[in-house]
């Protein structure tokens, strides 16, 4: 008998989003049609990706040869659309802020220090946070997150601030009709 990952109709309606850490600043996003590295940094393993995002509007740009196969760099200010995925992009003192829709999944990806100058807030299935600045748990709190994923140089302290069970993983796959029902925090590392 063949497991449904055999049956090509069962897997083409399977929607994951994988999140993997590539380095300590460094994370790939795949969903099912799409895939985008974001800050790609020169020391990790060459990996093909749809697109390279930026954080920061002033990105250092060295790892990009790092990447193979993407179509575009996004380090700016607008909406876009790469691969299905609707992205839309606002800026927060020098800091990139990215709201996508991956494969049914809400996704805020930003780094920390551009969520403590901004008053956004939003309902939000998952969070990827680069903590490279002081942690605050209203920087969590304001989104509704079921998922909150934490990496960089401080994710750590993070960690400690918001006084939840975690755990830690180099990779982290959901579904949308698996999104937990209390938020979770994952360290990756």
């Amino acid at each position: 008998k063949k497991s449904p990952c055999q049956e090509k109709w069962f897997c083409d309606r399977m929607m994951f989003v994988d999140v993997t850490i590539l380095d300590k600043k460094s994370v790939r996003i795949k969903g099912k049609n799409s895939s985008f590295v974001i800050d790609p940094a020169v020391k990790i393993q060459k990996v093909s990706a749809d697109a390279v995002i930026f954080l920061k509007d002033a990105g250092d740009e060295s790892g990009v040869s790092r990447v193979t196969d993407f179509r575009v760099i996004i380090k700016g200010c607008g909406e876009y659309e790469v691969g299905g995925v609707r992205i839309l992009v606002t800026k927060s003192d020098g800091n990139l802020l990215y709201s996508l829709s991956v494969d049914g999944i809400s996704i805020l990806l930003a780094r920390t220090s551009g969520l403590s100058k901004t008053q956004e807030a939003g309902d939000y299935n998952i969070l990827i946070l680069n903590v490279d600045c002081d942690f605050k748990d209203t920087m969590v709190t304001g989104f509704s997150p079921s998922t909150v994923l934490l990496y960089g140089e401080r994710s750590s302290e993070a960690l400690k601030m918001l006084g939840r069970e975690s755990s830690k993983s180099q990779k982290f796959t959901v579904s949308a009709d698996k999104l937990p029902t209390e938020m979770q925090i994952v360290l990756l590392e």
